[in-house]
């Protein structure tokens, strides 16, 4: 009997430690989440003041997007300008479908596949990180703010900028394109973690994000090709990150886990 009571005390002693331990994950990935979201407010009102700067920076970008032979985000918009469903959907996938896609996906991976959200974080946290500081010290006010462009969300709505959530958006943060970014994450985060070849069918979300950026005139076509290029760089670096890691012996990695846990006696002389 008493052996009974042991083995259920250890269980229940088991089974609370794994439920502290997810908690104080969980609780530790909501902690970096929100330091991210603050120091995109923070990086606003760096950059808020900024607008003389971020007109002439995208006065430039168009001339070199001219010179080097990319497309014309005014010719794409005024291919569709009089077709007010197509953009009136358009800037419903703009608002719709950037954060809430993003926590969706985060959710999905933390509740069924753990064991690949600390890339996906970290590829999140990093890639957001190097575009706000790039919105800081490269303002660029986007193609809606200059006279040629319509501001489809203005004209048509919805208006993400009349809504309470503007008091949070940096207008003049173009460049990269945070939205094509974050889609691209969640579609290569989609394609690595499953084994089904209907994931591909994730890349539809970045190349639709792509577009829907351009015909609503808030961002230009380089800034969706630097918003790919820093998902890939990070996403690479953390991928090498990885396997270096995975060349550490497995007894050594274990040491340091017990270590980091407080198991194993750090005395000299310990035997490992």
């Amino acid at each position: 009997m008493a052996e009974t009571h042991s083995t259920r005390d250890l269980s229940l002693g088991r089974l609370i430690g794994f439920c502290k331990s997810r908690g104080i994950d969980l609780l530790l990935n909501i902690v970096l989440l929100a330091v991210l979201w603050f120091a995109y407010a923070a990086v606003r009102g760096v950059t808020s003041d900024n607008l003389a700067q971020a007109m002439n920076n995208a006065s430039s970008l168009l001339r070199f997007q001219s010179e080097v032979g990319l497309p014309s985000e005014l010719a794409i918009q005024e291919s569709v300008i009089d077709r007010t469903g197509v953009l009136r959907a358009a800037n419903f996938y703009y608002i719709a479908f950037h954060f809430p896609v993003m926590l969706g996906f985060l959710g999905w991976v933390w509740l069924r596949h753990r064991s690949s959200f600390a890339r996906i974080r970290n590829v999140l946290i990093g890639v957001s990180s190097i575009g706000l500081v790039l919105h800081m010290l490269y303002p660029l006010a986007p193609p809606r703010m200059i006279g040629a462009f319509t501001d489809t969300a203005a004209e048509l709505g919805p208006n993400p900028y009349e809504m309470e959530i503007s008091s949070s958006a940096n207008q003049i943060a173009a460049m990269p394109s945070l939205h094509v970014a974050w889609a691209l994450i969640v579609a290569v985060g989609i394609v690595w973690i499953l084994d089904s070849p209907w994931r591909y069918l994730a890349i539809l979300h970045p190349v639709l994000t792509v577009a829907v950026v351009v015909v609503t005139a808030n961002h230009y076509i380089a800034d969706a090709i630097v918003g790919s290029l820093l998902v890939a760089a990070v996403w690479m670096l953390i991928r090498s990150a990885a396997v270096s890691s995975d060349k550490v012996p497995v007894s050594d990695r274990n040491r340091a886990r017990a270590l980091v846990a407080g198991v194993l006696p750090t005395r000299t002389g310990a035997q490992f």
